[in-house]
């Protein structure tokens, strides 16, 4: 768990992950250079589990970079410190790399909640594994960052995550894609926040040059340090921009899924429609990769 300035939600965080049901590991927090109270709400913990780690501010993907680097167990799993872990998430996903060895990640369904917790609503991402690669290329990613864990053999033969502030993820993705399989398991095993000034719910005028340098950045084997250096100035430009415009508030609807599954759940039972609509979801997916395949 990396954490910046996040106090208002790190006890709900934190908490979250000590009260998983599977309680076989070690907790590590990075604390990102935060101005705040964090190094005194994780002092309070004295569960010998957590290791608290406190570093000059240096952006996310460094930090996960920094903190993936101290870990000592077979797998490792991701979380942010402004969501929330329900408690079957590690038993369930650690359940599933033990029974699939060709498979190098698993992530899941989340709920998104917005910053009092209220319910936005739920996820229903694919879980076919050439629907989650093949969308990467475009780049887009289904895989929710904060409910991944992954194998650490995998994490290091991938080489880390490069350190760069905004889409670590989805350039990450793209070198550990090579090692194995991904999986997204259906039912919902955390709670997404969404924040109003996040930047990755916001449009400005930089977003069509970042994401076609992150495509390029995806597309290359090699990632240079003047690559690290554009993007990350893309990102600072970005944020200014963000920091400068007012906020507007999102009105959030219902989607296609979340309303068949609302017909679908009574009738059908909560598993067997949610496992009905990803069905779908991975092959409308798989044929719009192959159209592209084709026109391109």
């Amino acid at each position: 768990m990396c954490t910046y300035n996040t106090e208002e939600f790190l006890v709900e965080a934190i908490e979250s992950i000590l009260a998983q049901t599977f309680q076989d590991f070690e907790f590590i927090i990075w604390d990102d250079g935060s101005t705040d109270n964090t190094k005194a709400i994780v002092e309070k913990y004295k569960d010998a589990r957590i290791r608290y780690f406190y570093h000059v501010n240096t952006g996310l993907g460094m930090a996960l970079r920094l903190a993936c680097a101290e870990a000592k167990g077979e797998y490792i799993a991701r979380m942010d410190s402004d969501d929330i872990s329900l408690p079957e998430r590690f038993a369930t996903e650690v359940a599933f790399l033990d029974n699939h060895p060709e498979y190098v990640l698993v992530s899941s369904a989340v709920y998104d909640i917005d910053e009092n917790g209220k319910l936005l609503g739920r996820v229903f991402p694919c879980s076919d594994d050439r629907v989650l690669k093949g969308v990467l290329s475009y780049p887009a990613s289904m895989i929710s960052h904060p409910m991944v864990m992954m194998r650490r053999d995998a994490y290091e033969r991938a080489g880390g995550y490069i350190p760069i502030r905004k889409s670590q993820d989805m350039l990450f993705w793209s070198r550990i894609a090579k090692q194995g399989k991904f999986y997204n398991i259906p039912t919902p095993l955390g709670k997404y926040r969404i924040l109003s000034n996040s930047l990755g719910h916001a449009c400005n005028p930089y977003a069509p040059i970042f994401w076609v340098f992150l495509r390029k950045m995806i597309n290359d084997e090699i990632v240079l340090d003047s690559d690290v250096d554009t993007f990350n100035s893309l990102y600072q430009y970005s944020k200014q921009y963000i920091e400068r415009r007012d906020n507007n508030k999102v009105e959030w609807k219902k989607t296609w899924e979340e309303k068949v599954f609302s017909i679908a759940c009574p009738l059908l039972g909560n598993r067997f429609a949610q496992d009905s609509i990803v069905g779908i979801k991975n092959l409308c997916y798989l044929v719009k990769l192959h159209l592209f395949k084709i026109f391109n």
